[in-house]
């Protein structure tokens, strides 16, 4: 199997080419492989696949669309121990945040030297759905190829909802977000797939 992981720019966006089984295999068998499984369209395959090791960890990550303008991506880190889950969750929460920092303006010139992102664009949090989350969700806007810090009135945005889970007796870090269009994006649609969301 040949894969291919390029790095799209800013904030924690990744570009995915998928060949092989993996392109054409349905997610929940691929889930299932991981001992993950949530509720998503039973015909879904993976439209990005790529896995990669660090040491003894594997990071296995995986695309795909489901009903309506919904997208899901999941990332699964194993094996990890539960304070080094932690500090990987903190670490990729941050990331996520940090996009909508105010930052210096790149261009000479400007009228202003930095660049703020509005308070209604700003992440937020809602209350977990899920007793196996480490925290709870957060949700923050994301630009049409899923790079986080959409800071505009952009109409093709996206709403991106984070969550991460923990799995104590096989080690386990799962990150999942879930995409949707912004005039589409339901909250309690999100809450209902994270609530269905259990380690096998």
């Amino acid at each position: 199997m040949t894969s291919i992981f390029l790095s799209c720019g800013l904030a924690m966006a990744f570009c995915f080419n998928a060949s092989g089984a993996e392109a054409n295999q349905k997610l929940s068998e691929i889930l299932a492989e991981n001992g993950v499984a949530v509720d998503w369209p039973a015909s879904a395959k993976a439209e990005a696949f790529q896995q990669r090791k660090s040491g003894e960890m594997s990071f296995l990550t995986v695309r795909a669309a489901g009903s309506g303008s919904k997208q899901v991506e999941f990332e699964i880190i194993a094996p990890i121990e539960n304070n080094a889950a932690m500090a990987m969750f903190n670490i990729k929460r941050r990331a996520i945040q940090s996009s909508y920092a105010n930052h210096p303006t790149p261009y000479a010139g400007e009228v202003t030297n930095t660049t703020i992102c509005p308070e209604q664009f700003q992440p937020h949090n809602i209350e977990a759905a899920n007793s196996v989350e480490i925290d709870n969700t957060l949700i923050a806007r994301a630009n049409q190829r899923r790079a986080w810090g959409n800071c505009t009135e952009d109409p093709n945005a996206l709403i991106g909802a984070t969550a991460f889970f923990y799995d104590h007796q096989n080690k386990r870090l799962v990150q999942m977000t879930i995409f949707e269009k912004s005039k589409n994006y339901s909250e309690k649609s999100v809450n209902e797939i994270l609530k269905s969301f259990h380690f096998k």
